[in-house]
């Protein structure tokens, strides 16, 4: 969804869908390219069946949400401790 993203606030900028994919790429079994923040790279769901993995990817779907709210000037909420880390 990098190419989506591109278009909208606040992940017009290279450097934040950088940061996505440095996100995104920290969990195990998720490897995406550089090129991949211009594009509409995947992720094979097996990939989040062990639920140490899908919680780290759940945890960068919070930070992408917080950064929307963020910007939208919206009010933040955390996930309680332990979630989605």
């Amino acid at each position: 969804y990098f190419s989506y993203w591109a278009k909208h606030p606040p992940f017009e900028t290279a450097a934040i869908r950088s940061e996505i994919l440095r996100r995104l790429n920290e969990i195990p079994g998720i490897s995406l390219p550089a090129a991949a923040i211009d594009k509409w790279p995947t992720i094979p769901l097996e990939r989040l069946a062990n639920e140490a993995v899908l919680e780290r990817f759940l945890g960068v779907l919070s930070w992408l949400v917080v950064e929307v709210k963020r910007h939208a000037e919206l009010p933040v909420t955390q996930p309680a401790a332990g979630q989605w880390q």
